[in-house]
């Protein structure tokens, strides 16, 4: 899992390449299947997105 540090070290280094602007999303996501009531299939993906913003520039990943 990520440290507080390491997040904020992502974030500082966003804006020393001179973004107005950055923010980390902690991202679960879940998916459900269910081909047959009795057969649900669950899955879990955990991640993490950034967004930062360069003037009127908006970059996003995850």
């Amino acid at each position: 899992m990520f440290t507080k540090d390491k997040l904020e070290e992502y974030l500082e280094r966003c804006l020393k390449i001179g973004a107005d602007f950055a923010e980390l999303f902690i991202v679960k996501n879940y998916k459900y299947i269910d081909s047959k009531l009795d057969d649900i299939i669950d899955s879990s993906d955990y991640g993490i997105g950034i967004r930062i913003v360069f003037g009127n520039d908006i970059v996003y990943g995850l």
